[in-house]
């Protein structure tokens, strides 16, 4: 997804490279940031439900990204 969407970034949006790097950065530094709380989450709460909360969250990603 990473790949595709720098190519969409830089083809289709017309940002250079580093702009579109900078804008890919984000998802690894929140996923760093949020990995601790969702650890304890877990433990709280069963695993397949703070997974299947994750994929459903995740599947909204490219929703900006679509043409209005």
């Amino acid at each position: 997804m990473g790949y595709i969407l720098s190519l969409y970034l830089q083809v289709a949006r017309g940002l250079d490279a580093q702009a579109a790097g900078m804008i890919l950065l984000v998802q690894p530094v929140v996923q760093v940031l949020l990995s601790p709380p969702a650890g304890h989450l877990s433990d709280r709460i069963e695993p397949r439900v703070v997974a299947s909360a994750g994929m459903a969250l995740t599947s909204f990603r490219p929703v900006p990204f679509l043409p209005v």
